[in-house]
């Protein structure tokens, strides 16, 4: 099944970088790991975004902020996930890595 192109809003490279913010960085590796096209467009101002911060997506009729929102709706739309491979345990370690270092 053909999807449109995934278009993913996120600052401008940075550093040697593709984009200087780290959920950008994030969410554009997810990307590639899961094989899902997307189209890079830069945009520095992430007050035009729908949370107000960056990254953000449009995708079709979808525009949507947050990267795990993100992650999610690729997964509903595209049926791709990261994680499906994983133990229990394995998944656990991701959530507590994910945890440590995202949010604390």
């Amino acid at each position: 099944m053909s999807h449109p192109t995934l278009r993913v809003f996120t600052f401008h490279p940075a550093w040697g970088l593709p984009t200087a913010g780290p959920f950008g960085l994030k969410l554009e590796a997810c990307l590639r790991m899961l094989g899902a096209p997307y189209e890079r467009v830069f945009e520095n101002d992430s007050r035009k975004g729908p949370k107000r911060k960056s990254p953000w997506i449009e995708d079709d009729d979808v525009r949507m902020g947050d990267t795990e929102c993100i992650l999610e709706h690729i997964h509903r739309s595209r049926g791709v996930q990261l994680d499906e491979s994983l133990s229990p345990a394995e998944l656990a370690q991701s959530h507590v890595l994910r945890r440590m270092l995202e949010e604390h």
